[in-house]
C-alpha cells in the first residue's frame, strides 16, 4: 500500500483509510475534504478537533492549512513510535521535524513527551515550557508539567499548571484528570498542615522570601518571616523545621529543638528535623556550632503523604490526542 497514490490529488501517497470515499487517500486530502456529519466518527477527524481546541482561533475561521493537519499526524506517528518503546528513535525524527518547522508547539511537545518517557524530566521539562512560551493556551503541555513537577514534589508549580489545564481546556477528560490530581493536593493539604489549596498558594510567596532570607543567611529576618507562614498555617512542618535550624545557626540550641520537635510531633519521620536535633542536642546555648551539614526543607518538598508515595507513584503523560 505505500505505494500507492491519493484517489483524489493523484500526487500523495496514501496513509488513510477514508469512511467519506469509502477508500485510501492521502493527509493532505483528508485535510481538504473533512466532513463534521460524514467523519463525525473518524480517529483523524477527532484528533484535529481536539487539537483546534487547544489554539486561540478567531470565530471566523473555519478551518486550518492542511499542511498543519498533517503535521499533526507526523506528530502523532512519532508519538506512537515513543510508546512503542523507541522513544529516542522518534525523538530523531521529531528534531528533524522541527529543523523544518522551527518554534513548533507541537514538536516541542512530543519532543518532551519522548525525554518524559526516558525519565529525562529536565529536558523534558524545557520541552514542555517552551511549547506554552509559544502557545500559552496548550493545555496538554500544562498538564504534562503538573504532571513532571509532581513527580519531582514541585508541589506549587504543579498545582498552578493543573489549575492551568482547567481553565484552558475544553477536553473534558483532561480536565477531569486535572481535577482529580488538584483534589489529592487538597485532601494531602489537609493531613498534613490543616490547610486548602488557595491557603497553600497564598502562603507560598510567605515561605518563598523566608527561604530566600535563609539562603542569605539572614537569620533573624528568615526567623520572623517564617513565623508568618506559621500564622496562617500553624502545622507548616517546613517552616517549623527551617526555624529551628535558623535558631541552631545562632546558637540558640534550646529555642532550636523547641520548634524541632513541634515539627516531629507532626511528622515523626521527618528527616531534616531528625539529623538538626541530634546536632543541637549535644551542644549549649552559645556554643559554637561544628562544621556540619545543617538540613533545610523547600515548600512543599516533605509533606508527609506525598514523600511516603513517592517510590510506588507512575510517570503520568498525557500524549496528544
Amino acid at each position: 500500500m505505500a505505494k500507492r497514490r491519493c484517489i483524489i490529488c493523484k500526487t500523495r501517497k496514501v496513509s488513510r483509510q477514508c469512511s467519506k470515499f469509502d477508500t485510501f487517500i492521502c493527509s493532505v486530502c483528508c485535510a481538504d475534504n473533512r466532513d463534521e456529519e460524514l467523519c463525525s466518527g473518524c480517529a483523524h477527524f477527532k484528533a484535529a478537533k481536539n487539537y483546534r481546541l487547544t489554539k486561540t482561533i478567531p470565530k471566523k475561521v473555519v478551518s486550518i492549512n492542511p499542511v498543519e493537519f498533517e503535521l499533526i499526524d507526523t506528530v502523532n506517528d512519532f508519538l506512537e513510535l515513543a510508546e512503542s518503546g523507541r522513544p529516542r528513535r522518534a525523538r530523531r525524527k521529531l528534531e528533524h521535524l522541527n529543523n523544518i518547522y522551527p518554534d513548533n508547539e507541537l514538536i516541542y511537545f512530543a519532543i518532551g513527551v519522548t525525554h518524559a518517557f526516558q525519565k529525562n524530566n529536565q529536558k523534558a521539562e524545557h520541552c514542555f515550557k517552551r511549547a506554552i512560551e509559544i502557545s500559552p493556551s496548550y493545555a496538554e503541555a500544562h498538564f504534562n508539567l503538573g504532571a513532571l513537577y509532581k513527580l519531582e514534589l514541585e508541589l506549587y508549580k504543579s498545582v498552578i499548571h493543573f489549575q492551568k489545564v482547567c481553565e484552558l481546556s475544553d477536553d473534558a477528560e483532561l480536565v477531569e484528570k486535572a481535577e482529580e490530581v488538584l483534589t489529592s493536593y487538597e485532601n494531602t493539604f489537609k493531613k498534613s498542615d490543616g490547610t486548602d489549596l488557595n491557603t497553600f498558594l497564598e502562603t507560598h510567596e510567605t515561605f518563598t522570601l523566608a527561604f530566600a532570607e535563609l539562603e542569605q543567611k539572614n537569620w533573624k529576618q528568615a526567623i520572623e518571616t517564617f513565623k508568618k507562614v506559621l500564622g496562617t498555617v500553624p502545622n507548616h512542618l517546613a517552616s517549623l523545621g527551617n526555624i529551628g535550624m535558623c535558631y541552631g545557626q545562632l546558637t540558640q540550641y534550646t529555642k532550636a529543638i523547641t520548634y524541632l520537635d513541634r515539627a516531629l510531633e507532626i511528622d515523626p519521620e521527618y528527616g531534616p528535623a531528625i539529623n538538626n536535633k541530634a546536632q543541637y542536642s549535644v551542644l549549649q546555648d552559645g556554643d559554637t556550632l561544628p562544621e556540619a551539614e545543617t538540613v533545610v526543607t523547600n515548600y512543599g518538598k516533605l509533606r508527609t503523604l506525598m514523600r511516603r508515595k513517592r517510590e510506588s507513584r507512575p510517570q503520568e503523560s498525557h500524549r496528544l490526542l
